[in-house]
């Protein structure tokens, strides 16, 4: 029997469907004489896990803050500049020694009648906090008792003004715009309540204030900076820098407002020269042992009237 290769094969366990396969050629080399390449064989590529997105992800968010941060601050401190600017020029319509001696009569004066030192003086104009309250969305003020000015400013034509009483704000907290907040801060008589003074009015512009820095200080408004941080500060005449700026709001916005202190030096009422003020008395220093830490806070004393003397920790009022 020969030898040599058959040209078939044999297959043992039975029969096999399908085709026989058979040998594939070799592959032939090229016409040049050289062999042939071999076939690229493609990897599948591997898939980003969870974790590799989350922290690319994150990445991504930190360098956007930065970013972000840092064109805020750079356009607060724009406004920043513009508040150290007006320091040196007369604003009309401040107190008296402001207005003829400028800041640094008022600073000696309030440093003479208190013996604390002032560090830094920031000048507020309310004319112009309405545009500022209107651009942070407004603020929640929590009105103590129900107010009904004083006509001034009357909205309506001269018909409607004989017929119209005067601003009304009831009691409780209620949301305010800028033209809102600006006649609650301005008022200066209570029909409802005659005993109400200067003093009082002075304690709304603060709730004003406090509500105001409040927004400032919250998340949307840290959005927006990039935008509006030059024109936050145009209400404001300061010898504050902008990092000073910014370790006064942290500091705030650590502390909170529970644990904030509000003093009243307080005296008695008198008028001078046909102006009412207020005459300071020897209860004074105890207020001021308050404000420095050398005494621990107290309310005015009971009967004291609207213009005594105490400081009152968070949420509390004089009244």
């Amino acid at each position: 029997m020969p030898t040599g290769e058959k040209p078939y094969r044999v297959y043992r366990g039975g029969r096999v469907k399908g085709r026989v396969p058979l040998e594939r050629p070799q592959a032939r080399p090229d016409r040049d004489g050289r062999a042939p390449r071999q076939p690229k064989i493609r990897r599948p590529r591997r898939r980003w896990s969870w974790k590799r997105r989350i922290g690319l992800g994150l990445l991504l968010l930190l360098v956007l803050i930065v970013v972000w941060s840092i064109a805020g601050y750079l356009s607060f401190r724009s406004g920043v500049a513009k508040a150290n600017d007006r320091m040196e020029q007369t604003s009309p319509g401040i107190d008296r020694v402001l207005t003829r001696g400028g800041t640094s009569l008022a600073v000696r004066t309030i440093e003479g009648f208190t013996g604390l030192d002032i560090n830094h003086v920031m000048i507020v104009d309310f004319r112009s906090f309405k545009s500022l309250i209107d651009n942070i969305g407004g603020i929640d003020i929590n009105v103590p008792e129900p107010i009904l000015s004083n006509k001034f400013d009357c909205p309506y034509n001269a018909a409607g003004c004989a017929r119209w009483k005067g601003y009304r704000f009831g009691r409780g907290r209620q949301h305010m715009d800028g033209k809102r907040a600006l006649i609650y801060s301005r008022i200066r008589e209570n029909q409802l309540n005659p005993s109400e003074s200067d003093i009082t009015r002075g304690e709304r512009q603060q709730q004003v204030m406090r509500a105001v820095l409040s927004k400032l200080l919250g998340f949307s408004t840290f959005v927006k900076l990039p935008f509006d941080g030059s024109g936050l500060l145009e209400p404001l005449t300061t010898d504050l820098s902008a990092w000073q700026f910014v370790q006064l709001g942290w500091v705030m916005k650590r502390a909170g407002q529970k644990d904030a202190l509000h003093c009243r030096l307080g005296g008695t009422a008198a008028s001078i020269g046909g102006a009412s003020v207020i005459v300071g008395t020897e209860e004074n220093l105890s207020v001021v042992q308050m404000v420095t830490g050398r005494s621990a806070p107290q309310p005015p004393p009971p009967g004291s009237g609207p213009f005594g003397p105490g400081c009152v920790v968070g949420s509390q009022s004089f009244h």
